[in-house]
């Protein structure tokens, strides 16, 4: 886990334009009911998010509202896109409530799917100021930074020995947006072969069309060859 003022010293590097954290709370679920045993995670992770976290991945919410200062100090919760699909909870803002260690919480939000995060998608948010007083102790698990495009590369190679001088080789530095860029490359590629195979298949058509002319042409051709002839055997 990165120092509690990595953020802020993230904040620093010529470049960055925005940057966030969460910090995951290791052994808690959450749950729709009481009733469920706690084994049964669905995959949902809980964690802390600072209030700065949607800015930073360019994410939305599709009801409700994300965490604020205000909201960020009582037992209230956002949902990702998956977590809440997998909970049953269609939209926020009402009485939806979940439970997470031993008590319910209020599901404020639910997000869109993040694109950039995907891990936020099968979480369950809440505030960092909250989850600070119920013990967390401050530390961020994974540091979410926004850099201009000349200065990716520059950003990259500091940011483990900022995060953490002592042991940066237990900072683990990825780009999601390469994952985008190679999606987006493969969709292309796939839009250019669908439009390869609809060229040929015009092509075959075309020549079919052609050959089915031609037929017909030489079909007419012969059998004004053999009119003058048929008539004559008549006669």
């Amino acid at each position: 886990m990165g120092p509690i003022l990595a953020v802020g010293m993230v904040g620093r590097i010529p470049g960055v334009m925005s940057v966030s954290a969460v910090g995951r709370l290791p052994g808690l679920t959450v749950r729709r009911t009481d009733k469920v045993t706690p084994a049964e995670t669905n995959g949902i992770g809980v964690a802390a998010a600072r209030t700065d976290l949607l800015d930073t991945l360019s994410a939305t919410v599709r009801s409700g509202a994300f965490l604020n200062p205000a909201t960020g100090r009582y037992p209230v919760v956002v949902l990702g896109a998956v977590a809440a699909d997998r909970l049953g909870v269609a939209r926020a803002g009402g009485d939806e409530q979940v439970y997470i260690a031993g008590r319910w919480f209020t599901v404020i939000g639910v997000l869109d799917v993040t694109g950039l995060a995907p891990e936020i998608d099968r979480s369950a948010l809440v505030g960092w100021t909250y989850a600070t007083q119920a013990g967390f102790d401050g530390h961020p698990t994974t540091i979410y930074e926004r850099s201009t495009d000349e200065s990716v590369t520059s950003v990259a190679g500091v940011l483990a020995a900022t995060v953490y001088p002592e042991h940066p080789s237990e900072v683990d530095v990825s780009r999601p947006s390469d994952a985008l860029t190679i999606q987006l490359a493969a969709a292309s590629a796939f839009n250019f072969l669908f439009l390869g195979l609809g060229a040929v298949a015009l092509l075959v058509g075309a020549v079919g069309i052609a050959n089915i002319v031609i037929i017909s042409v030489l079909a007419a051709r012969r059998a004004a060859r053999l009119a003058p002839t048929e008539a004559l055997s008549t006669v």
